[in-house]
């Protein structure tokens, strides 16, 4: 009984060191995801203002015309 009382102990403790680090691998990922999302957003805010600039220069110059 003691045998088996050890035993779960000892799973019990990788256990835990493995969900520990599973946890930091998980938190991780998700900042890393977050960090690609508005990485992206901004990139395409930009886009977004070079292309509504363009626009505009383009209209300026069509009026002009």
């Amino acid at each position: 009984m003691a045998k088996v009382i050890k035993r779960y102990q000892f799973y019990k403790r990788i256990g835990n060191k493995l969900s520990k680090r599973i946890q930091k691998i998980l938190l991780f990922y998700f900042f890393y995801f977050i960090f690609l999302l508005v990485k992206k957003f901004l990139l395409f805010k930009i886009l977004f203002r070079k292309l509504s600039l363009l626009k505009y220069v383009m209209h300026s110059i069509i009026d002009n015309i």
